[in-house]
């Protein structure tokens, strides 16, 4: 489990803690409906039923869905006078485009940044780091128990 964890904490969590904006994926849009919808969950990693996600609908016919993880700024997305207005998002290393992106602007004004997205990496490392002080712990008592073993 923890060598896992470390293989996650490296592949997705560290390539985009220390990107720049300019490493990261950009996309350029045009705004042209948004909805909110509860769709049924199949994933067997979350405990929820039904997950409501709100989709940000482009004029090229790109849907990029946004979790309740980002609720607090469905409000302000939702406003009617966005519709036809410039929406620019970078997605992270390693990361679909087509959901939570690490930072979104409508019509030049920053709505989240990299930042408010970071939370997640912070939990993951010191999981990560829990976890590999527990193995580690573990591990060393193991040795020492099969050293006295030997030994004896």
């Amino acid at each position: 489990m923890t060598i896992f964890l470390i293989f996650c904490l490296f592949y997705f969590f560290l390539p985009n803690f220390n990107a720049d904006l300019k490493d990261l994926n950009q996309e350029n849009k045009i705004l042209s409906s948004t909805k909110i919808l509860t769709e049924e969950n199949h994933s067997l990693s979350l405990p929820q039923k039904y997950i409501t996600t709100l989709h940000l609908i482009m004029i090229d016919g790109t849907d990029l869905k946004i979790n309740d993880e980002y609720e607090k700024f469905w409000a302000e997305l939702q406003d009617k006078n966005l519709i036809g207005k410039n929406v620019k998002y970078y997605t992270g290393i390693h990361q679909t485009i087509d959901s939570n992106p690490t930072q979104l602007e409508v019509n030049n004004k920053i709505i989240w940044t990299e930042k408010d997205s970071l939370k997640w990496v912070y939990i993951f490392f010191l999981l990560t780091l829990c976890g590999t002080v527990y193995s580690g712990i573990d591990l060393f008592k193991y040795l020492k128990t099969k050293y006295k073993q030997t030994y004896q």
